[in-house]
């Protein structure tokens, strides 16, 4: 990280690390550049994948505008938090290519409502990018960095404006499995049933899990991770099982799609570039 034209830093980053001494480490190197990240479940470099690392992607050189927002408690208010994240882009002014990229809690809940919000302020004419920050599959707390801060239950967002045009790409491992079934019932991101019978029952017996994933979170996360559920293609947003949230229903939020191809539990679905990593 030895330019000096850096405009943007993105984070991602195992939450094992003390967050605010890698900020600290981080300013000593770049001080004062904007910067937006998370706390994750594995995290990719140029040269691969990796687990409780830290991956540093800097965005800079001639033409390029950068603004950055934050919102919090963004549980309580999802679709406003995002609606707030999204005015960043009202700074871009008139640069022809603009992309808008949020980092948010995984675990605050429905995240099309932040999306909605999003849509809200900037329409369809500004693409999305970005992801659900993690916590190693431990399910319980994530955090995003804005600057020197490190928070939890918030959004945070860089809109991107450029002079020439920037690629979005999206792939993923996964194949479909078995047959359709029928959400049947449902409220919000929580699905009560499935083809009529209990959501969690009809889900772990098509996953023909073990007996301890039906009634202990850690082993239902570890089960649920190598086979997560996807809405039909009708759909926009593909949502992966997250926990046991009640007696036969459970809560999705994370976007994920199917079967990966091979037995190992995934636990690296954030896909970006990244320009350099520190251990």
């Amino acid at each position: 990280m030895q330019d000096d034209d850096a405009k943007l830093l993105v984070v991602f980053c195992s939450d094992a690390y003390d967050l605010h001494a890698l900020l600290a480490g981080i300013r000593e190197q770049k001080p004062g550049v904007p910067l937006i990240g998370c706390s994750t479940a594995g995290e990719i470099a140029t040269d691969g994948p990796d687990d409780a690392s830290v991956v540093i992607t800097a965005l800079g050189g001639p033409g390029f505008n950068i603004r950055t927002s934050v919102a919090t408690d963004a549980s309580t208010r999802l679709r406003e938090a995002g609606a707030e994240v999204a005015h960043a882009a009202d700074d871009l002014g008139d640069d022809p290519y603009q992309v808008l990229m949020l980092l948010s809690d995984g675990l605050a809940g429905d995240q099309q409502e932040i999306v909605r919000g999003v849509y809200g302020v900037v329409g369809a004419a500004i693409p999305l990018v970005g992801g659900c920050a993690g916590d190693d599959l431990k399910m319980q707390t994530t955090y995003q960095l804005y600057d020197d801060q490190v928070l939890s239950n918030a959004v945070v967002a860089a809109a991107i404006g450029a002079d020439a045009p920037m690629g979005i790409g999206v792939r993923h491992g996964w194949r479909r499995v078995g047959e359709p079934m029928m959400v049947t019932r449902s409220a919000g991101n929580r699905v009560h049933k499935l083809d009529d019978d209990l959501a969690l029952d009809v889900y772990l017996d098509r996953l023909d899990a073990p007996a301890e994933a039906r009634t202990d979170a850690a082993a239902f996360t570890c089960a649920s991770s190598a086979t997560p559920i996807s809405p039909s293609a009708r759909s926009a947003v593909s949502r992966r099982s997250r926990r046991v949230a009640s007696p036969g229903s459970w809560r999705a939020t994370t976007p994920r799609c199917w079967r990966r191809p091979t037995a190992r539990a995934p636990t690296r679905w954030r896909r970006w570039t990244a320009a350099a990593r520190s251990a």
